[in-house]
């Protein structure tokens, strides 16, 4: 996977949660995806799914930041810092994620 695929699929990931796309964060997001919200809880692909269909998160800015990559062997390494704000369960949030992220060719 090259850089510049990489550079697309997050562009439409940030696209699809600016835009609550649940069918295009379902096709992107790894079904053993774990990661730290707005609110520094831990959510899983299943509960994301869930408070973007029910409209509990709503994202006004994703600002993609700086893109990391390092190649090895069949892997992919990436690190990206995104700023991203709105709201969940109506709290608003602002915040500067660090989002590390492994992909392989097999993906």
């Amino acid at each position: 996977m090259s850089t510049q695929e990489i550079e697309n699929l997050e562009a439409e990931l940030a696209q699809a949660m600016l835009g609550n796309d649940i069918a295009i964060l379902d096709r992107l997001l790894s079904d053993d995806l774990v990661f730290s919200g707005p609110d520094g809880g831990i959510v899983n692909k299943a509960q994301d799914l869930v408070l973007h269909q029910s409209g509990d998160i709503i994202f006004t800015t994703y600002e993609i930041g700086e893109l990391i990559v390092t190649m090895l062997r069949s892997d992919v390494n990436c690190s990206r810092k995104s700023n991203i704000s709105g709201q969940l369960q109506r709290r608003r949030f602002c915040r500067r994620f660090s989002v590390p992220a492994n992909l392989s060719e097999a993906e």
